[in-house]
């Protein structure tokens, strides 16, 4: 119970998190990146579709599908615009993981949960040019469901823990790109004192 708790949390939490994002997409305080939102779109629909089909569906997963598909849509209206050949291949990988789900759906959430990450690649580009293009709020928010959705992982097995964590590990990079860095900087920027 305690774990299907955190998982429903986790949930909460992440689509918490896409209110500001949204608000700030809109304000044109943000500027997401197309591709990277185009991908995690897709990507989280496929493992959604996986995490079901291995009944290893947590909350995390339904929050992060439901706001990537509306910031996706923002993004390719008010995004930054442009793909790369590392933003097709990830598609391209995305794409060819499907014939893998007819194996075993695990697959699929393996596949996709390591494009996912590789799919980041243009937002930490993106966050390392300017930290400014991206919301740190709802950007924090999202790493703090990494907490509930990492703790209510049910069995440590590929299916149940390998979503979880890599999102987690890209919120670290993240918050390390929009609240470290950025602080890192200013403080070897700043007159010593003396």
């Amino acid at each position: 119970m305690l774990k299907q708790t955190l998982s429903a949390l986790s949930g909460i939490i992440f689509l918490i998190g896409y209110v500001p994002y949204i608000s700030a997409v809109l304000r044109k305080q943000a500027q997401p990146c197309k591709a990277s939102w185009i991908i995690w779109a897709l990507l989280d629909l496929l493992m959604l579709g996986g995490m079901y089909l291995k009944h290893a569906l947590n909350g995390q997963i339904l929050g992060a599908t439901f706001g990537s598909l509306i910031v996706m849509v923002l993004a390719c209206k008010h995004g930054k615009l442009g793909m790369t050949r590392l933003d097709k291949a990830c598609l391209a990988v995305a794409l060819a993981s499907l014939p893998l789900g007819l194996l075993d759906p695990t697959y699929i959430i393996v596949v996709n949960s390591i494009v996912v990450f590789i799919g980041a690649v243009p937002t930490f580009i993106s966050t390392w040019e300017d930290f400014r293009r991206e919301n740190r709020l709802a950007w924090a928010i999202y790493a703090f469901s990494c907490i509930p959705a990492v703790l209510a992982i049910p069995r440590w097995t590929w299916a149940d823990a390998v979503q979880p964590v890599s999102y987690a590990v890209g919120e670290v990079i993240m918050m390390y790109l929009l609240f470290v860095r950025p602080w890192l900087k200013a403080t070897a920027a700043a007159p010593s004192q003396a």
